[in-house]
């Protein structure tokens, strides 16, 4: 997808279009332009020259009559406070000149205005764009634990749930972690539950305890089964057992364990077949080497 021309501020045309320039700020916040004839860049919104004309100089903004006025049309402005409702402040003043000397060291062309993007392409990279619009976040490795985790994806749709928090009548800690039924089911597995600790903390805790490779589903999975029973005391009138809860996560840690049993497999058979066609490939090398080693010697 090449840049095309931008698209001055309108609100004009289909409903879908004027939804869609609701996102033409964002965008033109990934868009730079080299500036050839001006047509295509709005003079006080674009980023030309290095900067954003509105933002660098936000007092001789608010002086300005036609605040989408594109570069083309402010350079046929003579003279160039004409652009401006007079009199003007004394620090407006005093941006209108450095805001005029830009404009002057620009070089201008017949040409149509070059579009590329912050990255330096003129191609547009959906993964550069959103890395750009939401930034670059510091998360708990517990996020990159889960998904990397065999269980089935309704377990890590929940797990994940709970990790950001969502609830609001009862804390996670204290339904999870904390309440005495879940505490006996934490220590069916012999784990200790830390107190007054955050859910991220519990997490790093109860890995440290568990020292094995698939922890991570333990944990997931014994959060969905006090999950499950709590639902069933509330909505079935059920009664919450220990035994009950144990034979239930029984049952989901099996599963887990054949799901990751049958992806080892898998990989040890991609890894055979892997193998095999080296040596074959190692075999017909030697082969052929053989033969021309033999034809040079007759």
């Amino acid at each position: 997808m090449e840049m095309a021309d931008c698209p001055h501020k309108s609100k004009k045309g289909s409903f879908w279009w004027r939804d869609n320039l609701k996102l033409l700020d964002a965008f033109k916040g990934m868009a730079v332009v080299n500036i050839q004839d001006g047509s295509t860049c709005l003079f006080w919104f674009d980023l030309w020259g290095g900067q954003a004309q509105n933002h660098t100089y936000p007092e001789l903004f608010s002086f300005a009559k036609n605040k989408l006025l594109s570069v083309q049309k402010a350079l046929e402005v003579e003279p160039f406070h004409r652009m401006f409702h007079l009199p003007l402040s004394e620090e407006a003043f005093q941006q209108m000149e450095l805001l005029h000397q830009l404009l002057q060291e620009q070089h201008f062309s017949d040409s149509t205005d070059l579009w590329h993007y912050i990255w330096g392409s003129p191609l547009f990279s959906s993964k550069k764009a959103y890395l750009h619009l939401t930034g670059h976040a510091q998360v708990h490795a517990v996020f990159s634990w889960l998904w990397k985790s065999s269980c089935q994806n309704k377990y890590k749709v929940f797990f994940w749930l709970l990790l950001s928090n969502t609830g609001q009548e009862e804390t996670l800690e204290h339904l999870f972690f904390q309440c005495p039924f879940a505490v006996s089911c934490w220590n069916l597995l012999h784990l200790q539950v830390p107190l007054q600790a955050t859910v991220l903390e519990i997490m790093d805790s109860l890995a440290a305890q568990l020292r094995m490779p698939i922890f991570m589903n333990i944990l997931i999975l014994l959060c969905w089964t006090i999950w499950c029973t709590r639902n069933g005391v509330i909505f079935d009138n059920q009664s919450a057992s220990l035994p009950s809860c144990k034979v239930f996560f029984q049952e989901r840690d099996h599963t887990a364990f054949a799901s990751c049993e049958t992806q080892t497999s898998s990989s040890f058979r991609r890894m055979d077949k892997l193998l095999w066609l080296i040596f074959l490939l190692g075999l017909i090398f030697f082969v052929t080497f053989f033969c021309l080693l033999r034809q040079n010697f007759l």
